[in-house]
């Protein structure tokens, strides 16, 4: 009803909490009303056992579905403030890839829409008890406006709480005007509408919308992403072909704290820095790899490397990685390649040979995952003469013949003088399949967060390929969804249901 009621970053001040470009939800004065409308409308039919108004164009159940729509998204969207989405996180397959449960307010907005929809089909003129409610309701939203107005424009922002009074102020007093000119587009409603008059209350919906929204998409200039600076050249140069990392902690440290805030919005200039910093995915834009991207969906494996590689800043982990330099908002005891535009990010060269792809003689078999994790962390380790392996691999049968080749296929020619394995440094993850010399191999975990396959002595031919299960299932099943969906189609084409026309 009011966005803006705990202020707006595009007006670079927001004293709530979280992403407010995320969470907050508005459809819009007017059209808020006539979703309320609609639903009241809808629980009143459900309440006397007779359909609402059913039509071709007013479907009975639609408004009791979009109220469960609503009322299903909410509750999912509260993510781990009530136990709803716990459970069907740990339980329902597919719920644990969902790493921002305040998105599922998407379904929200739209079930909201589509009941203000059916609100605006069903508008009428207020009569009777109606009447005097809409006139009721316009004097009481002109009074919020006057008081909100007056409060607004007497408070001088002499500190934050006057600030966030005046902020408070100045919402309603918008939010009051709003309600205003709804009750006052109804009670001057046409009874055959009248075009000019649905003219003007869609133009009451777009002024509405654009004034709630105006900033929030700021946009930046054109060169931007054209004209890559010299310090990135120099870093593209540094690295050879292999990764550039950031520590997690260092990476939200600049990110959070010094380019992207929630509270508002920087100057210009924050966004050529954070282009030369790299963060948080700009290094794609230079063509240059990453071990680190900012990505809100990562394994538990690759998380477990990362805590054990922030805790212990261990070179033979970012050499293995194929990291060939750390970037940090903090010094580091390493060579100094290059820093960022305004000095926040600095970027070393990570010493020693990292490499992608390690052919390794021996193995060490451990229990588990987290096993695994402590066997890196020993400062021993060393990633070319030894490969961590778990022991719930060892059962592992040899995996599916490869299909057709995807763009993520890697194809390694090897050399080993004894049996060893070949580690590449690439994340582990359900669905990748491999072959030596045109034999399916068993993909197995290496170093807990990376694959392994086990090589005969002699020269040969690896093949790893992304080939998961899941995705042939989804294709034939979605095959059959477009199929029964052309038939009903065909069905309700051949043998249309509802009253025949003359």
């Amino acid at each position: 009803l009011a966005p803006d009621v705990l202020g707006n970053p595009a007006r670079g001040q927001f004293f709530g909490y979280g992403n407010y470009w995320e969470d907050a939800i508005y459809i819009g004065v007017l059209p808020l009303l006539l979703a309320l409308s609609a639903a009241v409308s809808g629980l009143l039919a459900l309440a006397r056992r007779r359909p609402a108004a059913a039509s071709p164009s007013r479907p009975p159940g639609l408004p009791m579905f979009l109220l469960c729509v609503l009322a299903v998204s909410l509750l999912l969207a509260l993510g781990g403030n009530t136990p709803v989405f716990p459970f069907f996180y740990r339980f329902v397959p597919t719920f644990n890839l969902f790493q921002a449960p305040a998105r599922i307010m998407l379904a929200f907005v739209f079930a909201l829409a589509l009941l203000a929809g059916l609100g605006a089909s069903r508008w009428q003129s207020p009569r009777g008890r109606a009447l005097y409610w809409t006139r009721l309701g316009a004097a009481g939203a002109l009074a919020m406006t006057a008081v909100s107005l007056l409060a607004w424009l007497t408070l001088a922002p002499g500190n934050d709480l006057a600030l966030r009074l005046q902020t408070l102020a100045r919402a309603f007093a918008l939010a009051g005007a709003l309600l205003f000119a709804a009750a006052l587009f109804s009670l001057l409603r046409p009874i055959d509408g009248g075009r000019a008059w649905s003219a003007g209350a869609a133009l009451l919906v777009c002024a509405d919308l654009i004034v709630a929204g105006y900033g929030l998409n700021p946009g930046a200039p054109s060169d931007l992403y054209q004209q890559p600076s010299a310090t990135i050249a120099a870093i593209g140069a540094a690295l050879g072909g292999h990764r550039l990392l950031y520590f997690p902690a260092g990476a939200d440290a600049l990110k959070y704290g010094a380019y992207l805030s929630f509270k508002e919005f920087g100057p210009p200039s924050d966004a050529y820095a954070m282009r030369d910093s790299l963060l948080p995915n700009t290094a794609v834009l230079a063509g240059l790899p990453s071990s680190g991207n900012f990505d809100p969906l990562v394994s538990a494996r690759y998380a477990g490397l990362m805590q054990v590689i922030s805790e212990t800043h261990s070179l033979p982990l970012l050499r293995l990685m194929d990291v060939g330099i750390v970037a940090s908002p903090t010094p580091l005891d390493l060579e100094e390649i290059a820093a960022s535009l305004d000095g926040r990010a600095r970027f070393y060269r990570v010493p020693g040979e990292p490499r992608r792809v390690w052919q390794v003689a021996s193995a060490q078999t451990v229990p588990d995952s987290q096993s695994a994790l402590a066997a890196l962390s020993a400062p021993a380790f060393d990633p070319a003469s030894t490969v961590i392996l778990e022991a719930a691999d060892a059962s592992s049968q040899p995996g599916r013949v490869l299909g057709p080749l995807s763009p993520a296929a890697v194809t390694l020619p090897v050399s080993f003088q004894k049996a060893g394995w070949l580690v590449l440094s690439d994340t582990s993850y359900p669905g990748w399949v491999a072959a030596v010399d045109g034999q399916p191999a068993a993909v197995l975990h290496a170093d807990s967060a990376f694959r392994a396959v086990a090589v005969p002595a002699g020269a040969h031919t690896v093949v790893i390929d992304y080939q998961p299960m899941s995705l042939k299932l989804g294709l034939w099943m979605s095959g059959l969804g477009l199929a029964a969906a052309v038939l009903l189609g065909l069905a309700a084409w051949r043998w249309p249901v509802g009253p025949s026309s003359s």
